[in-house]
């Protein structure tokens, strides 16, 4: 590459990885985030974190991250916590770029590393809770986190200070078991194929088996604090149920989802791009010591295989859900699998007539101007082009909102009633769930009850103690005339899956129709919730799952 080229293309990945950071300015606090801080008002710094563990979850990091956030004043500075989080990505790529390729330009090095990161917001879903959302993004420390054990394990079967980052590798996979019931197994794949290379190369296996055995070891112990931590079991029983302890749904959400998750990978165009540059990193990437020689060299399934049994044992560890795993946990299983890929044909992979049909082929002289275009066409990055339009007016009444309710709480109001935004940006915010009742904010602001609802319907809403056959007959008007704030407002009211309004009774079937009209009209949360529910087959017409339903709309949701 020319140096203007190498600048240019320099250039339009800062800007790209900016468009992701600067657009935080418009993000504002939602969901847990209330929860969180009225813990951490309540009960100070480590008492919030003592009280969250021991009744909300067993994630002991993201207590510590997040009320440190509270302790800096990150809920009046909001994306302040977005930036800390880029940084962090940022120095974790460019540290084990560092590692593996330690003779490489600083320059060089700092290219890649905004490469991978721009990767990273392309390929990942759920960055609305990844990114933006500051409860939700301790997830976008799990994978730094991964990347620095990555990291970690290289310089200890090749480096002679082995302890050292040995240690370090420990205390990281210690503390990436608290961020999350996932991410403490997460990292058990990552630690698996680092005993895959090591057998297959030239390290001293009795050393490197010894240090992978005991950190495979603190990573099972993680796994298993989380899974006995009371506070975590309480919260199971009150988000999942008891239903979900039944292993025919454990079952049914490995295999179902596990083969959905690897076909959203392997159906993204990135992963088969980063490929055009293989003989670029086989040949700029200096072997650790500790391979001399492969003497087994990966067929191209032994990787797809292994990238499918990933997929599999991630919805595995998430099956207790029975819904699959959540956008954000998708998103960092993808980033996860992205990073074994690459790693497995940059160390595992050794083909000639791979290496010349790449070489030889039209597109390779291509090969940049193709990657900057899969970025910029990528789902995200069109949706965060699309939020930028929208995001001063969202910003501005998330402000106005907030004022309101201050307002009418001086004013003795209590019960308060406030007009949705209707046109929810997709990745800064958690996109408008219809919720009629939203319980989030009542401890924040001190008050009885505040709802969000559709303008059409607020003249009758603030009539306070109605009856809600009026309400509903209004709403069941407006999703019939197309309306999706008002179809996924009556979703929710006839679903089991979510809290009780007043009197009326549960319908799946009827929630069901509702959610299928508003995901036909693009609402990708509709989408969401449809493969859940028609995967366990609620709403069905027989009660039994309708997989092809479900996986279906989990493919729709995914783009």
């Amino acid at each position: 590459m020319s140096k203007s080229k190498f600048w240019l293309f320099f250039l339009f990945l800062a800007v790209y990885v900016g468009m992701y950071a600067l657009i935080a300015n418009y993000a504002h606090p939602s969901s847990d985030d209330y929860a969180h801080f009225v813990s951490f008002k309540d009960h100070g710094f480590w008492g919030a974190q003592i009280q969250m563990w021991s009744s909300w979850s067993s994630r002991f990091t993201v207590f510590f991250i997040i009320n440190l956030g509270y302790l800096l004043g990150v809920m009046g500075h909001y994306s302040l916590h977005v930036y800390t989080w880029i940084i962090f990505s940022i120095f974790s790529i460019y540290f084990l770029i560092s590692t593996i390729t330690p003779e490489t330009s600083k320059s060089i090095k700092l290219l890649l590393t905004l490469l991978f990161q721009s990767l990273w917001f392309s390929t990942a879903v759920g960055l609305n809770e990844t990114l933006y959302w500051y409860s939700g993004a301790p997830y976008y420390y799990t994978v730094a986190f991964i990347i620095f054990e990555i990291a970690f394990i290289i310089k200890i079967m090749s480096d002679t200070r082995a302890n050292f980052y040995f240690i370090l590798c420990a205390l990281s996979i210690f503390l990436n078991s608290g961020i999350s019931e996932l991410s403490a197994a997460y990292q058990l794949p990552m630690l698996l194929a680092a005993v895959i290379i090591c057998m297959i190369s030239g390290a001293d296996k009795k050393q490197a088996l010894k240090y992978i055995f005991i950190l495979l070891c603190v990573a099972m112990l993680g796994f298993i604090v989380q899974l006995l931590n009371p506070g975590n079991n309480a919260r199971a029983s009150v988000v999942i149920g008891e239903g979900a302890k039944n292993i025919s749904t454990f079952i049914k959400s490995t295999f179902f989802f596990g083969p959905l998750n690897a076909l959203t990978f392997f159906l993204n165009s990135l992963i088969y791009v980063v490929l055009l540059f293989y003989p670029t990193i086989v040949s700029n990437v200096k072997q650790p010591g500790f391979i001399r020689e492969l003497p087994f060299n990966f067929r191209l399934w032994h990787i797809f295989m292994f990238q499918f049994l990933t997929s599999l044992g991630f919805s595995a560890i998430g099956g207790y859900t029975g819904g699959g795993l959540p956008p954000r946990a998708v998103g960092t299983v993808i980033w996860i699998m992205l990073i074994q890929w690459i790693l497995f044909f940059a160390f595992c992979y050794r083909n000639d007539n791979y290496f010349r049909f790449i070489g030889q082929s039209f597109i390779y002289r291509y090969r940049f101007l193709v990657l900057v275009m899969c970025l910029i066409f990528s789902g995200n990055f069109i949706m965060v082009l699309e939020d930028y339009k929208i995001a001063p007016a969202y910003s501005s009444y998330m402000a106005t909102r907030n004022e309101y309710i201050i307002e009418q709480k001086k004013l003795g109001n209590l019960d308060i009633v406030y007009p949705v935004f209707e046109n929810m940006p997709s990745l800064l915010s958690l996109e408008y769930r219809g919720n009629i009742v939203d319980s989030f904010i009542l401890n924040f602001y001190k008050i009885n009850s505040f709802r969000s609802v559709p303008k059409e319907i607020m003249p009758i809403a603030l009539k306070g103690d109605i009856d809600i056959n009026e309400e509903l007959s209004e709403l069941h008007s407006l999703a019939e005339k197309g309306n999706v704030l008002a179809q996924v407002n009556l979703a929710q009211i006839y679903g089991t899956s979510y809290e009780k309004v007043k009197t009326v009774e549960k319908n799946d079937a009827e929630s069901v129709k509702w959610l299928t009209m508003a995901a036909k009209q693009g609402h990708r949360h509709s989408k969401r919730r449809l493969t859940g529910v028609l995967g366990l087959g609620l709403g069905t017409p027989d009660g039994k799952p309708d997989i092809i339903g479900a996986a279906k709309w989990y493919l729709l949701s995914m783009m």
